[in-house]
């Protein structure tokens, strides 16, 4: 059906930091936006001084600028942000706060009056509420707070411009609505602020899968092969660290000729004292056909517990039909998915290492498994079951192929 008239939408984003980065899912939508007639323009955050990759995600966006963040290049300012109606001065310890230059790039290069909506990655964009009379959507896929506090439990500190939940759900409020990938970071803020109006403006939308690749089964006289993809970021540290630890062991144990392979981590970011046998570190590869053919060649996707992008790695894996392993709170935004149907759930470590056991020493019950995952992932987090809901918020008149998730 066509459409009827176009919506204007802008996109606040962080820099693009690779394939499996929830942003590059993002751009995936507002892409797909733009193919069914919207108009999308993106103001983009670089963080670190990283350079902003040719990405073919976002070449459809009417009108892309850039702020590059101050400590990419080499400086520590001091920021400060409104929190209700007090001032917080704040030293920068991290790159997770928008300088106020963002803002002020935000105001020269897009007209904010002319938006139906607008939408960005996490509270730090909370001052975009109050520059434009549009609709606000914050897509919440993870908590500052709630990072802190679990790396902490690690020994991994975490420079959180907030110093509590409360801070940053006070900024979290200005947003018109919240958008939660994962049911767990919803319940985290049910369980602490169960009587804000905030939670009953909840977008109850899943990452998108907006791609139609199809990998094939690894050949059946290849080794077995373990994949993990994540980048060397803190978050990611412990859950590679356990699973070197506890879990890889007991798997060389049962099946010798497995290999471990890693994305996003070379030899030189393994934990000291590992054990290098049957771990290949890739590093982080230039191109999305490298990752692919990665996943391409593994027969069981592992996801530890403790890690950033959890929902993402996980909607990711299945999309591409992979066989899945991991923790349970890898797949807290996939519901209705159901355990040995679609992935393997693990509670603990043992239960990780069983079930790659498991898999690796049967195959077709291992294919089975991916070929089910894929058509979970095609019926259920497709753009146009996700779309509607999201879309509702502008004010125009939505067209109804775009309301029907």
């Amino acid at each position: 059906m066509p459409n009827e008239e176009p919506l204007e939408i802008l996109y606040c984003l962080p820099g693009l930091h690779g394939f499996d980065g929830y942003t590059v899912l993002a751009a995936d939508l507002f892409q797909d936006l733009h193919a069914r007639g919207h108009h999308v323009d993106c103001a983009v955050l670089l963080e670190d001084g990283e350079p902003y990759p040719a990405n073919a995600r976002l070449k459809d966006a009417r009108h892309i600028a850039f702020y590059e963040h101050p400590l990419g290049q080499g400086g520590l300012p001091r920021f400060r942000y409104r929190v209700g109606n007090r001032l917080t001065p704040r030293a920068l310890g991290g790159r997770h706060v928008c300088p106020p230059g963002y803002f002020r790039m935000l105001q020269r290069e897009f007209p904010l009056d002319r938006y139906d909506f607008v939408v960005t990655a996490g509270a730090r964009f909370a001052r975009v509420a109050d520059l434009t009379p549009a609709p606000v959507v914050c897509d919440l896929h993870e908590l500052f707070s709630h990072k802190a506090e679990i790396l902490a439990t690690h020994g991994i500190p975490l420079a959180s411009p907030f110093e509590s939940y409360e801070e940053e759900f006070a900024l979290l409020s200005r947003f018109d609505y919240l958008w939660c990938p994962s049911r767990e970071i919803y319940d985290i803020l049910a369980n602490r602020f169960p009587e804000s109006s905030l939670l009953e403006r909840h977008l109850s939308l899943p990452a998108v899968v907006d791609d139609d690749t199809k990998l094939g089964h690894p050949p059946a006289d290849a080794p077995p092969r373990i994949l993990f993809v994540g980048s060397t970021a803190a978050e990611n540290q412990p859950g590679v660290r356990v699973f070197l630890r506890d879990v890889w062991p007991s798997v060389r144990r049962a099946v010798p000729d497995a290999e471990f392979h890693i994305v996003g981590w070379t030899e030189s970011d393994l934990p000291a004292g590992t054990d290098p046998r049957g771990i290949v570190a890739h590093g982080r590869l230039a191109t999305r056909a490298e990752v692919l053919d990665c996943y391409e060649q593994c027969h069981v996707l592992v996801i530890p517990r403790f890690l950033g992008g959890l929902t993402i790695k996980g909607i990711e894996a299945l999309a591409l039909g992979r066989a899945v392993v991991g923790h349970r709170m890898a797949f807290s935004g996939c519901y209705p998915i159901e355990n040995g149907r679609h992935a393997l759930i693990a509670e603990n470590n043992a239960d990780l290492a069983s079930g790659v056991i498991h898999l690796l020493r049967h195959e077709e019950e291992r294919r089975a498994l991916a070929d089910r995952a894929r058509t979970f992932a095609r019926e259920f987090f497709t753009p146009d079951r996700v779309y509607g809901e999201l879309l509702r918020v502008a004010p125009r008149r939505i067209p109804a192929d775009l309301c029907q998730a």
